[in-house]
């Protein structure tokens, strides 16, 4: 494979890298809320930055590109709810808590 073609090929996934982050508190929060959102290099930096914080990732590109419609503090939509429960559940019994980034596959 030529070189160039790698570079290309990472840039093209660099540009259609998309990330969510998440919030839920069951006290404060009547739903998972948006708290940070981003394509390309902005998702680059959010994913980045949960790493360096030991925030959960879960790759899901359908629920990531549904959550990329939102904007910051929109709680997630109605049709989320039972994919996003069942991911957020899954992570309070393994001991890990709120916030949570959803991307897709790279």
């Amino acid at each position: 494979m030529d070189g160039r073609k790698g570079v290309k090929r990472n840039s093209e996934d660099l540009k259609r890298l998309i990330a969510i982050a998440l919030k839920y508190n069951k006290d404060e929060h009547l739903a998972p809320k948006v708290v940070a959102t981003g394509k390309g290099a902005i998702a680059q930096a959010i994913l980045k930055e949960a790493k360096a914080h030991g925030i959960s990732v879960h790759q899901d590109r359908d629920l990531a590109l549904i959550l990329s419609t939102l904007q910051m503090d929109d709680y997630i939509p109605f049709e989320a709810y039972t994919t996003v429960a069942k991911i957020i559940a899954f992570l309070l019994k393994k001991g890990k808590d709120a916030p949570l980034i959803f991307t897709e596959k790279p």
